[in-house]
């Protein structure tokens, strides 16, 4: 009787603990999504107790787990938009030009993917202090994953020869491995004296210890560069690069700064074979690059003379790259990924006078004052009038 009794309380005490971890689970995974630092806080704190393999593979869970929940819950639902698209109208080549002056931009427009919704691949100009009536941005939506309608791909396509990109170090990431980087200091935000001319910033790379991928900033190394990584580079005439490093390492006495990253998704315009294999893991550090998660990507076209930025939902890496690379993007490196870090802002003042962040897409978690009066804990990039 008395071992019967146990065991109907020890049923009864993994039940009930079961029912906990269920609901724990279920609150936490809200709770991460509704208070951006929870989450990066959380997964830190976890890998000073377990370490990063351990945390690696929760993670790696989590998003499988909540995908095969979409997929469940969201069969049959159809893509989305989120803003009206201009009529079709005949495309030029690439850009229209101006006989007697400058160059106008007009992206030339994509068209659809496999899954679509009503404008996609039509590029819409985003209205900016300060064009003249000539934009200097478009946006545009792609739905780039047939398996998952619900997958978005929101992209920035911007005049490069009207800008001037900038890269600042934020305060805590990626730490520096470098003596003199070690005692770089880090402002963290945009600085007063190029405000006027801000029109946009974006997210940078990813922690150091995921990957340990360099960083030059301010003619400080903070992390020594890697062969094989995607460079993002600017140079002292205010061209764009994106490229491996071995390709670019030669021009490193021009460059202003570089940000390294994974292999690049596409170079050249030729598609990494890496992709190709079914766990992609070099696109996704602690979690693998076939996880369905929020995902960043910067790009060139071939030219370059459009520089692409793209943040999405719920992408692998295969599917961030392909959308980025049909939006217009000849060479492509991967960005930050997790739901609190990809996002692209345009800057506005308000009736005081005073610069707002805002964001061009829905659901991206950002703070109105972001990049130009709250420090920033991670490294991004911005960007100036010329």
């Amino acid at each position: 009787m008395k071992r019967r009794r146990w065991a109907r309380r020890l049923g009864k005490a993994l039940a009930w603990t079961t029912v906990g971890l269920v609901v724990s689970s279920v609150v936490l995974f809200w709770a991460v999504h509704r208070f951006p630092s929870l989450g990066p806080a959380l997964a830190d704190g976890l890998r000073v107790v377990f370490g990063p393999r351990a945390v690696a593979h929760l993670e790696s869970w989590a998003y499988a787990l909540d995908d095969r929940w979409q997929r469940l819950t969201r069969r049959g639902e159809a893509p989305h938009t989120y803003w009206e698209a201009p009529p079709a109208a005949p495309q030029p080549p690439a850009m229209a030009v101006d006989a007697g002056a400058a160059r106008v931009f007009v992206p030339r427009d994509v068209g659809p993917m496999s899954m679509r919704a009503a404008g996609d691949g039509r590029w819409v100009a985003v209205p900016i202090d300060g064009d003249e009536g000539t934009p200097m941005l478009y946006k545009s939506l792609l739905h780039p994953d047939t398996a998952r309608p619900w997958a978005e791909l929101f992209v920035v396509a911007i005049d490069a020869s009207r800008v001037r990109l900038h890269l600042m170090a934020g305060v805590v990431d990626p730490e520096a491995e470098t003596p003199a980087g070690k005692h770089y200091a880090r402002p963290a935000l945009i600085p007063v004296e190029e405000q006027a001319r801000l029109v946009a910033a974006f997210n940078g790379g990813w922690k150091a210890e995921h990957g340990h991928f360099g960083m030059k900033v301010d003619g400080v190394t903070l992390l020594s560069p890697r062969d094989a990584s995607c460079t993002v580079t600017a140079y002292d005439d205010d061209t764009i690069r994106i490229a491996t490093w071995t390709t670019l390492a030669p021009s490193e006495p021009r460059m202003v700064f570089y940000r390294q990253t994974p292999p690049c998704l596409y170079s050249r315009g030729v598609r990494h074979r890496g992709l190709s294999v079914e766990e992609t893991v070099s696109w996704g550090a602690a979690v693998g690059g076939s996880a369905v998660i929020r995902r960043s990507a910067i790009g060139l076209d071939e030219q370059g003379e459009t520089l692409y930025v793209g943040v999405s939902n719920s992408t692998t890496a295969p599917a961030i790259a392909d959308g980025m690379h049909h939006a217009g993007a000849y060479d492509i490196a991967e960005l930050d990924v997790n739901w609190s870090y990809p996002k692209f802002l345009v800057f506005r003042r308000n009736d005081a006078g005073a610069l707002e962040a805002e964001t061009l897409f829905p659901g991206f978690v950002f703070e109105k004052d972001e990049y130009v009066r709250r420090r920033a804990p991670k490294d991004f990039f911005y960007f100036e009038r010329r």
